[in-house]
């Protein structure tokens, strides 16, 4: 098996437009601190940076809600249940939560496209890589 990195896919904080936070371009892990998190269950990506956040903030989270699902967490931010990482580009923007750009942690996650090698012979594997390709640049694009 070959792995390929399309995109290296930063996670950014979500929060709700109201939110005395949602104003600043960039955020820390001091400024989100103390505030309460929906986050994923243990074990699951993102947690690390959940992690991340709590040791340069030098304090535990207060971790309110763990939703696996990024449609259900951005439905629980909208409504002022707390704020959570969400992917900037692949999970589906709503319209009451804002994201800002997170700093100080390493936020963001790859991802990879895996194949066999020797199927790239095929025009049809091809097709789909070069495909896949496109979909990366356009999305990585859209942040410049």
């Amino acid at each position: 098996m070959t792995t390929t990195t399309l995109l290296s896919e930063p996670i950014d904080v979500a929060l709700p437009p109201g939110h005395v936070l949602a104003s600043k371009p960039l955020l820390t892990p001091r400024d989100v601190a103390d505030q309460p998190w929906i986050t994923v269950h243990d074990g699951f990506p993102l947690m690390s940076i959940i992690e991340a956040i709590a040791s340069v903030a030098n304090r535990r989270l207060d971790i309110v809600h763990r939703i696996n699902e990024f449609a259900v967490v951005a439905e629980a931010v909208a409504a002022g249940g707390g704020l959570a990482l969400l992917p900037r580009w692949t999970a589906r923007r709503h319209p009451d939560v804002v994201l800002k750009p997170l700093s100080g942690v390493h936020a963001r996650r790859d991802i990879d496209v895996l194949h066999r090698p020797e199927r790239t012979a095929r025009k049809a594997v091809r097709t789909v890589l070069a495909e896949l390709h496109r979909a990366a640049a356009r999305m990585q694009g859209r942040d410049r």
